[in-house]
């Protein structure tokens, strides 16, 4: 009966772009859970009963929120997420454009990503009590992980230990890379939400992700495209940050809360795209304004939220405005460009390997080739000459000429090839060391000003 009446609203709305990610996204998400074994999860009363005990909380104290909370949409989603989503996409998207009531965004969160899960928790109880070849690196960065935030302030607190619990706790569960409800969720968004390979060895994810925005920005904002071209800015330098943080580095946690809400539901990637191409599209043309690099990196990483006056439904309005733009579709194709380039760039990598092994051996053939026609020659020279000394052997002397400068133009050929791809290889090298060194500079900077601000 509930859901009957929900429908009858859903039915009411007009139809929402952003609904092809929702359901794509829960699509994906059933696949990978059904063939995996530590999908294993709790009755989703366990959620309901969570549930019950909050809107109590919450009437008793007779917050103004209370009386906001659609207390029958969001009961029937953490009762029956999967079910929501597919009968009531268009009133779920205008939920998540509205925001989610914040006391209820840990649940919400957990009914989402479908991260109650019994196996998940038994394992999160048995990590806790092994050691983390990570101990001291997760110990170094925990102090400077939310500094400005009341929960994370105090050395060795409650919230540093929790949060000290669920790094650990990770980093055992996956050694490439309440407590136990945030592991959960944690895995969960890793996993199925193609975070995890953002942060593997050679961060492929990053790689694809900035390709996919470079192609977006391209096709959307082509003058700022340009102009980014022409000042030497690159999407790793300012964007990199904002796929493995989720935009949680630089910008304010009721932002990055609102974004968190659209990522459970319809995708880390897909969400993060339209963000960043939202953000600079509304300062468009303040960034064409900028003609210096220094200028122009220090607004594309500290300085683009300001225009929206630290109101994030503004941002979350004009990012999901962008679904009919940024579809998945067009997301599948830059997908599928990646790869075909990827494969083309290591197809041309190996033919350069080739021509330079073939040249060395094909060089080390006619210099033998050409000493064995060296000894014939003198031999046949040395028979003539004895048989006729006065003949001048001038047909001999023609082809050895033409032989070594055969044989010098092309040994100078290669070795101008080589040379060539020796110095390219440098300039790329330092070029991805001027870049990290630029960036990783920026965001001391910004360790420095959060810091500051904490004191």
């Amino acid at each position: 009966e509930l859901l009957a009446r929900l429908e009858q609203q859903n039915s009411q709305l007009p139809p929402q772009d952003s609904t092809q990610f929702l359901l794509a996204r829960l699509e994906r998400q059933n696949d990978m859970l059904d063939n995996d074994p530590k999908s294993v999860c709790i009755e989703s009363n366990v959620l309901k009963a969570n549930m019950d005990v909050v809107q109590s909380l919450i009437n008793d104290i007779k917050t103004p929120e209370a009386d906001k909370i659609d207390w029958d949409f969001w009961t029937a989603l953490i009762q029956d997420y999967t079910a929501v989503a597919t009968k009531l996409p268009h009133l779920l998207a205008a939920k998540l454009q509205q925001g989610l009531p914040s006391k209820l965004r840990g649940l919400v969160w957990q009914s989402m990503s479908q991260a109650s899960s019994t196996y998940l928790e038994t394992m999160y109880s048995q990590l806790l009590s092994e050691s983390s070849p990570y101990d001291k690196i997760i110990e170094r960065d925990l102090a400077r992980t939310f500094p400005g935030v009341e929960l994370f302030k105090e050395e060795n607190g409650h919230g540093q230990t929790m949060l000290w619990n669920v790094l650990r706790a990770y980093s055992l569960y996956d050694p490439l890379m309440s407590e136990t409800q945030a592991f959960c969720v944690f895995v969960r968004l890793m996993e199925t939400y193609d975070m995890r390979t953002m942060f593997t060895l050679n961060m492929e994810g990053l790689q694809q992700r900035l390709y996919q925005f470079s192609g977006l920005l391209s096709q959307i904002l082509p003058k700022l495209h340009s102009h980014f071209h022409l000042h030497g800015i690159q999407s790793a330098m300012y964007a990199s940050q904002w796929f493995l943080s989720l935009f949680a580095y630089t910008y304010p946690l009721p932002l990055v809360f609102r974004i968190y809400d659209v990522v459970f539901a319809e995708g880390a990637p897909e969400t993060i795209m339209r963000v960043a191409i939202a953000l600079l599209k509304k300062n468009e043309e303040k960034l064409l304004s900028f003609g210096e690099f220094e200028d122009l990196l220090d607004f594309l990483t500290s300085r683009l939220y300001e225009t929206y006056n630290n109101e994030p439904t503004g941002l979350i309005k004009d990012a999901m405005e962008l679904s009919s733009v940024i579809t998945k579709g067009k997301l599948d194709e830059l997908s599928d460009s990646y790869v075909h380039d990827m494969e083309d760039q290591k197809k041309r990598a190996e033919e350069l390997v080739a021509v330079r092994f073939n040249g060395r051996f094909d060089r080390s053939k006619k210099d033998k080739k050409k000493d064995d026609s060296k000894k014939r020659e003198k031999r046949s020279g040395d028979n003539r000459w004895s048989l006729n000394p006065s003949l001048p052997n001038s047909r001999h002397s023609v082809a050895t000429m033409q032989n070594l400068t055969r044989s010098n133009s092309s040994s100078m050929l290669h070795q101008q090839i080589e040379d060539l791809v020796t110095a390219y290889s440098h300039l790329q090298k330092e070029h991805a060391e001027i870049t990290e060194q630029l960036v990783g500079i920026k965001m001391e900077k910004i360790d420095l000003v959060n810091e500051v601000d904490a004191l």
